[in-house]
């Protein structure tokens, strides 16, 4: 427990700032009050300032005696302690042109607050109009005023923009490259705006059904390709939302084959191909594009493009030759040393033949003998015969110490067949699981993270060092997620992390192991979606969703009322 007096030390503006610093330095309660003390020195609160503690953030957010330069990076996370520092109106009385010196994303929050003052909205609207992503802070005010959300809907008429045809052209992948970051960001104002309550209107019901529509369509979502398909593997992403965007793309590439497949030379040339070797069919198709190319560029009238085009052409044809018989070079290379290995392995198992075959049958004789005791089985698990080793693990009488032996054995002594029938045992152990997770064979790997007595902190070290996106790490987060949803919820929050929105991390924020660190972060997003999966989310914390029942956004706030 604290002293009193300490504490009254920390409060008192007599206390001199070596004192202030420290008391910082002792407790993180008495860091909270000095941040909170008026005659804390600004250097000492650019210090706390930089501190994990939300509660030293906030004081420090609200102390008149903090650097403006800090206030406004404090500003970002803390815009309404930032507004209602006894300092800031005068600030903005000294320097007329403060709100310039504003950083983007701390304006943007600003504007989002409904304690802004409605000069800062005026402010944007006259001069900073050309910032899209400020319209959408100040459409998803609460307290943003008819009159200006008006002003923001009118927008796209004034640069002859339809909200359709733009929002169609977003949705096809042919002309997407063709819109500018503008366009979108004024059509996101403008359905920020639409759906204002001020405009709009409370909602009364279907809120889920309106937001969930604007979740399958995408739109002004972004995409992650990997993080999706690992996401769908997890069920977290339906499997339906990936591949309906693509519905087209394949209906447009399958009437396209179609066509092609009734053409009578292109049925003959498949017919050549599927009897034909692998590695030669790939060269006939490899020169079959060459050609379709060739006859392209030998349409054109300047003598020197065709003669470039002849040229690569017959370059082409040779160095696919090359390649086919480098290939062919290289398989016969690696075949060759795979029996210059398998006959070094024979000459050392095979030493003193006869003396081998010897020791060899008594040992196979022991190994499968089911009354074998558990003493001669411990002398058989360090057998140089693999075989032998690998028989051992199938004896009823084998244990954790006689697998632990097995897997703690000489590199050399040590497959991957030998691993994975160890991890497959029933009486393996969380320790020998441990060990088997350091092999550099994926397949080991792979087993160990599917193994359910693998521990927590052996699969979460398998996600977090093995490449992303890969089968090892894929397995083990769904291995996590069975076992501890929590942490595979903090795991995968790290994991969909990104700087806008996104259709990954969307997805998150609606599954029930988001994390309400996560959820809490997201609360205040300048996209309507995020709002709404934090709204629905039972991991929500009740004052955030108490928050959520004032947003902007019709369908936001109604379904923060419904989940209270």
């Amino acid at each position: 427990m604290l002293n009193p007096t300490t504490i009254s030390e920390a409060a008192s503006e007599t206390t001199s700032p070596q004192r202030l610093t420290e008391l910082a330095n002792t407790h993180i309660e008495l860091a909270r009050i000095v941040a909170a003390n008026v005659v804390t020195p600004p250097q000492l609160l650019q210090e706390l300032s930089r501190r994990k503690d939300i509660g030293i953030k906030i004081a420090v957010a609200s102390n008149p005696n903090t650097s403006t330069h800090i206030l406004f990076s404090l500003g970002k996370d803390f815009p309404e302690e930032v507004l209602n520092n006894p300092i800031f109106p005068i600030l903005l009385l000294e320097n007329l042109n403060l709100l310039e010196n504003i950083p983007l994303q701390t304006l943007e929050s600003f504007l989002k607050s409904p304690i802004v003052p409605n000069s800062f909205i005026d402010w944007v609207i006259n001069n900073r109009a050309n910032y899209d992503s400020l319209l959408i802070a100040i459409a998803t005010n609460p307290q943003a005023s008819k009159h200006i959300l008006n002003q923001i809907l009118s927008r796209a008429s004034q640069q002859n923009l339809s909200p359709n045809h733009i929002l169609n052209q977003i949705l096809s992948r042919a002309s997407k490259q063709n819109i500018s970051p503008n366009h979108i960001l004024i059509l996101q104002a403008v359905e920020a705006a639409s759906l204002h309550v001020k405009i709009a209107g409370e909602m009364a019901k279907g809120w889920d059904e309106a937001a969930l529509s604007a979740i399958r369509s995408g739109k002004f979502l972004d995409n992650n390709p990997q993080q999706e398909k690992l996401l769908s593997k997890l069920h977290i992403i339906p499997k339906f939302t990936r591949i309906k965007k693509y519905i087209p793309l394949i209906n447009l590439i399958f009437t396209g084959i179609l066509k092609i497949l009734k053409i009578r030379k292109v049925q003959i040339f498949l017919l050549i191909l599927l009897v034909t070797p692998l590695e030669i069919t790939k060269i006939l198709l490899a020169i079959t594009l060459q050609m379709i190319f060739f006859g392209l560029f030998a349409q054109f009238v300047n003598v020197l493009i065709r003669l470039i085009a002849l040229f690569s052409y017959c370059f082409s044809i040779i160095f696919l030759c090359i390649i086919f018989l480098y290939n062919q070079y290289k398989l016969a290379i690696q075949k060759y040393t795979l029996y210059q290995q398998h006959k070094n392995n024979l000459k050392t198992h095979h030493k003193n033949n006869l003396k081998t075959n010897q020791s060899y049958k008594k040992e196979w004789q022991k190994v499968n003998n089911i009354e074998s005791t558990k003493t001669i089985l411990s002398e058989l698990a360090n057998s140089p015969w693999l075989f032998i080793r690998e028989s051992l693990i199938k004896h009823p009488n084998t244990d954790s110490e006689i697998l632990n032996t097995l897997s703690n054995a000489e590199p050399k002594y040590l497959s991957t067949s030998l691993l994975l029938k160890i991890i497959q045992h029933p009486e393996i152990t969380s320790q020998i699981l441990v060990t088997c997770a350091k092999s550099t064979s994926n397949e080991v790997t792979i087993a160990v993270a599917k193994n359910l007595k693998t521990p927590i902190s052996t699969l979460s070290n398998l996600w977090k060092h093995n490449e992303k996106f890969g089968k090892t790490s894929t397995v083990a987060i769904a291995n996590i997620l069975q076992r501890n949803p929590q942490l595979a919820g903090k795991l995968l929050a790290k994991f969909v992390k990104s700087a806008t929105p996104s259709i990954p991390k969307l997805y998150l924020l609606l599954h029930p192991i988001a994390p309400s660190h996560f959820l809490c972060k997201h609360s205040s997003s300048l996209d309507w979606r995020e709002r709404y999966a934090v709204a629905q989310n039972p991991n929500t914390p009740q004052h955030i969703r108490e928050k959520l029942t004032e947003d902007a956004n019709r369908i936001v706030r109604a379904t923060a009322k419904a989940n209270l």
